[in-house]
């Protein structure tokens, strides 16, 4: 008896898991609010670049058009500082394809290059 019931519960609570995790949330970047975008190799690093008005409206659509992924875990290759009219600043890291905001869940831009040639295009 405490079989069936065990699993009648273990069924019942997965089928209740339909929302959303709250972290999964992808904030949309409004590409007239942007300030400025700058690309930096390490956390650290003092040294980082700007990019272009086209390269930054670039970022933003494809931010806003990524795909979420779930956690994910990496060691980030660009970090990307987007300062906004308003003042305020978004923080992401980037990994090939992958980027993330605030936390470990990944969104992906479906181009594993496309930072890096921001990059480097803005600093030969």
């Amino acid at each position: 008896m405490k079989v069936p019931l065990l699993l009648l519960i273990v069924i019942i609570a997965a089928c209740g898991k339909t929302k959303k995790s709250p972290y999964s949330e992808q904030q949309i970047i409004f590409a007239d609010s942007v300030r400025w975008i700058h690309i930096k190799k390490s956390s650290l690093d003092k040294d980082s670049v700007l990019l272009t008005d086209e390269q930054s409206k670039e970022f933003v659509n494809k931010w806003n058009h990524a795909q979420t992924v779930g956690p994910y875990k990496f060691m980030p290759q660009y970090w990307i500082t987007i300062t906004l009219a308003d003042g305020s600043i978004r923080k992401f890291r980037s990994f090939k394809d992958m980027i993330k905001e605030k936390n470990d869940w990944a969104f992906s831009v479906n181009d594993s290059v496309f930072i890096e040639n921001c990059y480097k295009a803005t600093n030969p």
